[in-house]
């Protein structure tokens, strides 16, 4: 198996294009190692590398030891502890029923039905307020024991006191989110365009005083935080110091078509343009993948520009991460079924993830991938 270096590597000279190549070499005892595949070797030195800074999680400290060539023979070995769930902004969409959903679903009862399809949801919602506490035990009574909420901080937090004084209005939404303990997934910080490098600061103190109960993950739309920038460097080790993920958003598909309806324009204007490359802060990333969707080219065609996330999401699970994917279109008319074959795309590179659940047949949809 490989020794690869994921710790000081770039500052001591080395290249990581030789890693995993070299017959023989040795590595300095201070520095900090873990055995990974060779194939992989890149990617994950990518994955640790941080702007211009190495960050290093999920390692060990090692001795003085030789890198050995390996072959692709140990490709793809099966999850231990890492798992994928997949799923869209919202589970109440009554363009799906009839469509994803059965035809007589009830107004109120569209979370039974969404979580045949999908097993996790972004908790939009609570973004805009915090949920009554009737909502709450609804939900936790119609969610399934491996569905997963991710919820967004009500937006007088992030947005109206910008994470400054936060303590109450905090403590009351964890207060009423917690019948759904069992069924919460990383809560997700979304922060306004204008949260830019001068605010850090702030953002270290907030995250820094986060239960660590829960799981967490930063969504920034500031392009200073551009992938490889010093200020993304700043960012992800502030985040990786107090355990905290990032939460992914890829783009690019959707600015490459020119918006033809309401929603895509809508999407064009309220979407962030910030590049970001696939890494792994912590042990629950999350995934925000967008793209155009005209409803009429086949889903294949439509997911096409997000395979090459693919293998770093196949990679996470293989590590160990409990990895969220949410797909989104300008209507989100698909996403369900976006989402469910983002999720067999990852499973066909990671052959013992668990399957998603079958959902309820509804008039020939299923299948259509």
């Amino acid at each position: 198996m490989v020794i690869e270096l994921l710790g000081q590597l770039r500052a001591r000279g080395h290249e990581p294009e030789r890693l995993g190549e070299v017959g023989e070499a040795k590595v300095p005892h201070d520095l900090i190692a873990v055995a990974i595949p060779a194939r992989e070797a890149r990617e994950a030195f990518d994955d640790l590398l941080v702007g211009q800074k190495p960050i290093v999680a999920h390692a060990m400290i090692m001795p003085a030891m030789t890198i050995q060539p390996m072959t692709d023979a140990t490709a793809t070995p099966s999850p231990t502890n890492g798992s994928l769930r997949v799923g869209c902004p919202m589970w109440v969409n009554r363009d799906w029923v009839g469509r994803q959903f059965p035809p007589d679903t009830p107004r109120g009862e569209e979370l039974v039905a969404y979580a045949r399809w999908c097993t996790a949801v972004e908790g939009n919602t609570t973004f805009y307020a915090v949920p009554s506490e009737a909502a709450v035990a609804r939900w936790a009574e119609q969610a399934p024991p491996d569905f997963r909420f991710a919820f967004k901080l009500p937006r007088a937090i992030t947005h109206d006191r910008r994470l400054r004084s936060t303590g109450a209005e905090l403590s009351e939404f964890l207060r009423r989110i917690e019948p759904l303990r069992d069924v919460l997934g990383p809560f997700s910080i979304q922060l306004p365009e204008s949260f830019g490098p001068d605010d850090l600061p702030v953002l270290d103190q907030f995250v820094s005083g986060l239960s660590a109960e829960f799981d967490w993950a930063v969504e920034v739309r500031h392009r200073a935080f551009d992938s490889g920038s010093d200020d993304e460097g700043r960012l992800n080790e502030l985040l990786v110091t107090a355990g905290v993920d990032r939460v992914l958003f890829y783009t690019d598909p959707l600015f490459e078509t020119p918006p033809d309806s309401p929603e895509a324009a809508e999407a064009h204007q309220r979407k962030p343009r910030v590049k970001l490359r696939p890494i792994a802060l912590a042990s629950h990333p999350v995934v925000r993948l967008i793209t155009h969707d005209d409803g009429q080219a086949p889903m294949a065609d439509v997911v096409e520009p997000w395979r090459k996330w693919f293998p770093h999401l196949a990679r996470w699970v293989r590590d160990g991460r409990r990895v969220t994917v949410f797909a989104h279109t300008p209507d989100n008319l698909r996403a369900p079924d976006l989402a469910r074959l983002v999720h067999a795309e990852v499973r066909g590179l990671v052959p013992g993830l668990a399957p998603l659940p079958d959902p309820t047949e509804v008039s020939g949809q299923i299948g259509l991938f």
